[in-house]
């Protein structure tokens, strides 16, 4: 229900129920369309100290909900009498996050591998790539033009690898051509670096093959010509920390279970990566042209989302791919810390395509301590309050939060969720 207006009164004056009806539309017994409320008919908002502004309030015999997650104090009737009430609201994430960059940069993923490519920077002079957030199309990719896609993580980054991803070589590409996912140290094309990493589909006369290269060429391994143009094909690479050996799977199917061929190479080192390529190829004397494509797959991130949303402008998506995801986290720093002392509650809302409990959102203590609620979705496609009791919990141990984690619980089939308007109060 709407308030029609804002009434202040003048302290002392005596406030009758037609008053009330009259300044508020009928707010005493009036016919709430709300389950909680009919519950209790007891309960009658009349109005907050400082205004409203419009939006839909509930309440039952417990606080339920204030518009706006104001602080503020609200007179309520209880058992025939007026009470006053007040609430002291803390945010805790109300999850406005404008673009998938910032909702990423916010909760950080537990996954070490390609998953999209929001963020990358496309270096394209020829016009030849096309890029999207799981795809990156190559068009007479001319191996004279220093053109890539890539995304700098930082120094050493990468030592450990499961990186998977899905490529296709294209019948219009020239003999001697090369595209595919690359890392280096530096900056550049794909043989700048003698440790530099590279995994390319190539045509050459006798057909198509994969290659796993290092350096320019310095070391590599490659198929037999098995590979067939407007294929789909599935890589899977894999190192082991600090291990000089790198290896290469490639799959003909989805699910990478009828495997084509591995590839092994030596020589990193104890080589540690920075930059990830989506797409490169090496620099050669020669149009040499390739067409094809690089297509990952998200198996835990998060975005920004501007449609579903419970509150404000935006809500936290998440997507969690079938069977990778299980157990992946999505990590947000809270720096400065966030103190909860004194709050009885954290609540928040969530929103997901499959019913169950599937996942769960912590919130951890500079101190040690963390609070952990696991989310059951009873309905899907349907904003659903969480209530977390912290009334139990010291001030000790909720007075500096330094970290949220969702954690993935259940990955037998793909989930998309969101969580939205995450808050700390307390009535008193």
């Amino acid at each position: 229900m709407d308030l029609s207006r804002v009434k202040t009164w003048i302290a002392g004056d005596l406030l009758t129920s037609s008053d009330l009806n009259a300044e508020f539309n009928n707010i005493i017994d009036h016919n709430f369309d709300n389950a909680d409320l009919a519950a209790d008919p007891k309960i009658k908002l009349i109005r907050f100290e400082n205004g409203i502004d419009g939006d839909i309030l509930y309440f039952d015999s417990v606080w339920k909900r204030m518009a706006k997650s104001d602080n503020g104090k609200f007179l309520f009737m209880a058992d025939g009498l007026p009470k006053w009430a007040t609430r002291s609201v803390t945010e805790l994430d109300y999850m406005e996050y404008a673009t998938p960059e910032a909702a990423q940069a916010a909760y950080v993923t537990s996954v070490d591998t390609l998953q999209d490519f929001i963020g990358y920077t496309e270096t394209d002079p020829g016009g030849d790539l096309t890029v999207a957030v799981n795809r990156i199309t190559a068009v007479n990719y001319n191996a004279n033009d220093v053109g890539y896609v890539y995304k700098d993580f930082g120094v050493d980054y990468f030592d450990a690898l499961t990186i998977k991803f899905q490529g296709q070589i294209e019948n219009t590409s020239n003999e001697g051509c090369s595209g595919g996912v690359w890392l280096s140290t530096a900056l550049g094309e794909g043989g700048d670096v003698a440790t530099n990493l590279g995994i390319y589909l190539n045509r050459e006369a006798g057909g198509y093959r994969a290659i796993l290269i290092r350096g320019n060429y310095v070391a590599y391994d490659l198929t037999d010509y098995i590979l067939s143009a407007g294929t789909p094909y599935y890589f899977l690479l894999e190192r082991a920390a600090g291990n000089d050996t790198v290896t290469i799977k490639i799959y003909d199917d989805a699910e990478m279970t009828s495997e084509v061929d591995t590839l092994t190479l030596a020589g990193f080192s104890t080589t540690k990566w920075r930059y990830l390529y989506g797409i490169n190829h090496t620099h050669q004397g020669g149009a040499i042209p390739f067409s094809g494509y690089i297509q990952t797959n998200t198996i835990l991130n998060t975005f920004s989302e501007d449609i579903i949303i419970q509150q404000g402008t935006y809500s936290l998506k998440v997507e969690a791919a079938k069977t990778d995801s299980l157990n992946e986290t999505l990590t947000r720093t809270v720096d400065p810390t966030i103190d909860l002392s004194g709050k009885k509650k954290i609540i928040f809302w969530a929103y997901a395509s499959r019913t169950g409990s599937n996942f769960k959102i912590g919130f951890h203590d500079s101190g040690g301590n963390t609070i952990e609620h696991t989310i059951n979705i009873a309905s899907p496609d349907t904003w659903e309050k969480q209530t977390v009791d912290i009334s139990a919990v010291t001030d000790a141990n909720k007075d500096a939060i330094d970290w949220i984690k969702i954690t993935i619980l259940n990955a037998d089939s793909d989930n998309t969720f969101y969580i939205d308007n995450v808050l700390g109060f307390v009535i008193s």
